[in-house]
């Protein structure tokens, strides 16, 4: 059969059904390309693997269709192929849209004979490797330029390190094995410990560091399969994406579909640029603006289990004595007030009442409560884990899965598919909900309810599985129940919660430690600690307002802990900055007036979406830049950190940011200075201190007065909210909604008479030639006139 296309704006796909080769080529300039990729099913059928599709296809149906999708008007091409030795049915769809430069396809296997088969894998795409007889490989737009490669990994769930690597680099993955690695490591998932060999889930990213162009290979969702992609950028470069099939059971007459995989070139340097990629996702998942982004008070970083309903009322009361300066919403019960893990309806001594009165009181004060659950993970000490051993997920010697080591004993998880266990889950949301009078859910350690095991019934996917178990929470909780996941795989819950953690648990120390011990610890990539934490609050940034509300986790400020004043600043400002949540986890009545400033500064949220600069160039990434605008003007918040162990002069080009070299005025948040760049010059940092940050806030130079910044509220000028020339002289009127004091920067055009702020006369300072700092004071409103 000759080769057979499809081709729109942006591609040509090619295909060649007598050799299964699958090429890519794009009409954009400088942009790679995919030759000769070949795909493969494997399945088990009486005990023998067999390998589909991976040569020859010889389809007995071949139709050339053009539909209408939620991702525009799709171009495909749709084959049948019937393997006959085996009567197994796989139909192939390869589709273009004609809107967006996106590639997608997909797969179903028949199973058309009269036993069952087994379905290990459904390889999705294998291209470039050892095999060059075939000609596969990934072709970039100048052969004679030697690539730069690195490639950008995604982990599974929440707390999985997520980062890009060189060539030359290995992998970070957790030496603690079967303690963390079943809770964080996809089973799926190959795990490589080689320079220059790397896997991910859900999607991926190569890149092309030379010439600044790069390829996405990923899914749209993970609704029926975890997908799994791997790199070896050792040469012959080689991709490979496929679905994952967990030795699902496929009895005859039933098939088995895979989610759309997505594959797609493009500029890196460009703005934002996977958002094709995250739009398409969104629309594939029906996912919805997520609503208000939280901000509140978490019980678990202070007192971890050992909490009672003194300990919380007494922080509700000091967040309603403190609400002038620190307006909070949410207050949320963290673990310990349950007897144990599994036994959600019996709760310790510390609570004689349960949570519901404490819901209502907090409800009363006008906050919203908050509760965390841990719905598919069992302690097996708990009486539910005792009382019902037909529920807990084991593998196929009968023994108890291992769902990680976690409150100092190996948890099991619940076998979602016994009869029963999905109305024990809905119970538990429910009574949160309705009879406890929660509004707010904090679903943890969702990961064990996709674990590996030999299940009640094994004709589902892990994926399916756990995708079907977080839809029936969604309805047991009602669409108004605000639900926040974590540790959670990413797939499993998008368009099904408000907000998701999307990296590790913080700490109170910068390193991991394990009671208190961190030499054999500090370099595991998903304990907790805030190195981990900001690593992932960095790399997966850009899902904020898209998949959901990013909740990095909460921010500690006491000085108790072992964080420097410096760590702690990088750590407001990267959640700050990023736009996610902000929980605050300090005991806060005995709070130090200077660190809750540290948190008052935050309020209210920013919330909208930061762009980290550069991603795909180094493994913890240090530039991020986020776009302002309000009725004042425009301008651009820079953080740069310093991720190193000692303090380091830095120079920051205008370039890694894309930002055109002007002359900008440049405001330093925490060091409360002004200066001014010009054109083309770097700003120079001389001091950034060792985990430490320099944020910024950049604005062109003009020639007419200019509002240039303060350290009222982290974002630099949205305090601000008008400026204008009156008869009474230059008024600015700021709005926030608590106390603030500080200092605002002016560049006037002459030296001013009087500074008057809600009739009160200020004094001010010449700082630099017509520049001016001036102290303000106030709460809620203030108008300021200068004369």
């Amino acid at each position: 059969m000759p080769n057979v296309e499809i081709q729109n704006n942006f591609f040509r796909f090619t295909c060649n059904p007598d050799n299964g080769a699958l090429s890519l080529s794009s009409k954009r300039i400088g942009l790679p390309s995919i030759q000769n990729a070949s795909l493969r099913i494997q399945i088990i059928k009486d005990g023998v693997k067999h390998n589909l599709i991976c040569d020859s296809w010889n389809p007995y149906q071949l139709m050339k269709t053009i539909t209408n999708s939620i991702h525009g008007k799709l171009q495909q091409l749709e084959f049948s192929v019937f393997i006959e030795n085996l009567s197994q049915i796989v139909r192939l769809t390869f589709a273009l849209s004609e809107d967006l430069p996106i590639f997608l396809w997909n797969v179903i296997l028949e199973n058309q004979s009269s036993s069952s088969v087994f379905v290990n894998f459904i390889e999705m795409l294998t291209v470039g490797g050892s095999t060059t007889e075939s000609g596969s490989k990934i072709i970039r737009s100048n052969e004679t330029m030697k690539p730069n490669y690195s490639f950008h990994c995604n982990g599974w769930q929440s707390w999985s390190h997520t980062a890009t690597y060189r060539e030359d680099q290995v992998q970070n993955h957790t030496r603690l094995r079967f303690f963390q690695d079943v809770m964080v490591q996809n089973p799926g998932t190959p795990v490589f410990r080689q320079k220059g060999r790397f896997s991910g889930d859900f999607f991926g990213v190569l890149a092309d560091r030379n010439s600044r162009t790069a390829f996405l290979f990923g899914f749209l969702s993970q609704k029926q399969q975890f997908g799994s992609v791997e790199a070896n950028l050792n040469q012959p470069t080689k991709i490979r994406l496929w679905a994952n099939g967990d030795r699902t059971l496929l009895v005859p007459g039933k098939n088995l579909s895979t989610d759309w995989a997505i594959m797609f070139p493009f500029y890196f340097d460009q703005p934002d640029p996977l958002t094709i990629f995250y739009e398409a996702v969104c629309r594939e998942n029906d996912i919805l603006p997520s609503g208000n982004i939280p901000a509140g008070w978490c019980s678990w970083y202070h007192f971890y289990q050992n909490i009672n309903e003194e300990k919380i009322l007494r922080n509700l009361n000091a967040i309603n004595e403190l609400k002038d300066e620190m307006p909070l919403s949410l207050v949320q019960i963290d673990d310990g007030y349950q007897k144990e893990i599994g036994d959600w309806f019996t709760f310790r001594k510390g609570f004689p009442n349960g949570v519901a009165p404490i819901a209502n009181q907090i409800s009363q004060s006008g906050h919203t409560p908050g509760l965390w659950m841990a719905p598919f993970i069992l302690h097996p000490d708990s009486d539910f884990a005792i009382d019902h051993p037909e529920m807990i997920l084991r593998k196929k010697s009968g023994r108890t899965v291992n769902a990680g080591f976690v409150w100092n004993v190996f948890t099991q998880a619940l076998d979602l598919t016994v009869p029963g266990a999905i109305d024990h889950v809905k119970e538990m949301i429910e009574t949160a909900v309705v009879k406890w009078g929660f509004p707010y859910l904090k679903l943890d350690f969702l990961y064990a309810g996709g674990l590996k095991g030999h299940r009640f019934d094994n004709t589902q996917t892990r994926a399916q599985v756990l995708r079907k178990a977080m839809t029936e929470i969604r309805k047991s909780a009602g669409d108004e129940t605000f639900i926040l996941a974590c540790g959670a795989p990413l797939g499993s819950v998008l368009g099904l919660v408000q907000a998701n953690r999307i990296g590790a648990d913080v700490s109170g120390s910068w390193l991991p430690q394990f009671h208190g011990i961190s030499r054999f610890f500090k370099n595991e990539p998903h304990m907790p600690s805030a190195k981990n934490a900001i690593q992932n609050i960095l790399t997966r940034a850009e899902q904020h307002n898209r998949w959901w509300i990013n909740d990095p986790d909460c921010l500690l400020v006491r000085p108790e802990i072992d964080l420097t004043i410096d760590e702690i600043k990088s750590l407001a400002s990267v959640i700050a900055v990023t736009g996610g949540s902000l929980l605050v986890s300090d005991d806060l009545p005995k709070l130090p007036a200077d660190r809750r400033k540290i948190i008052d500064v935050l309020l209210p949220l920013i919330g909208k979406r930061a762009n980290v600069m550069d991603w795909l160039d180094t493994e913890t990434p240090h530039n991020i830049r986020l776009d302002l605008h309000n009725d004042i003007g425009d301008w651009n918040i820079l953080a740069r950190f310093n991720w190193k162990d000692e303090p380091r002069e830095i120079y920051l080009s205008l370039p890694d940011f894309c930002l055109p070299q002007l002359s900008y005025w440049v405001y330093s948040f925490w060091d409360n200075t002004i200066q001014l760049l010009n054109a083309g010059d770097p700003i120079n940092l001389s001091v950034v201190p060792a985990h430490g940050v320099a944020l910024l806030a950049l604005r062109p130079v003009l020639s007419d007065i200019q509002y240039l910044g303060s350290n009222l509220h982290i974002s630099m000028g949205l305090e601000l909210t008008q400026m204008e020339k009156t008869s009474k002289g230059l008024e600015l009127n700021f709005d926030l909604p608590r106390k603030a004091n500080g200092d605002i920067y002016l560049k006037l055009n002459k030296s001013p008479e009087k500074v008057i702020l809600n009739n009160a006369e200020l004094p001010f300072e010449e700082v630099l030639n017509l520049v001016y700092k001036i102290p303000i004071a106030f709460e809620g409103h203030a108008t300021l006139i200068i004369q």
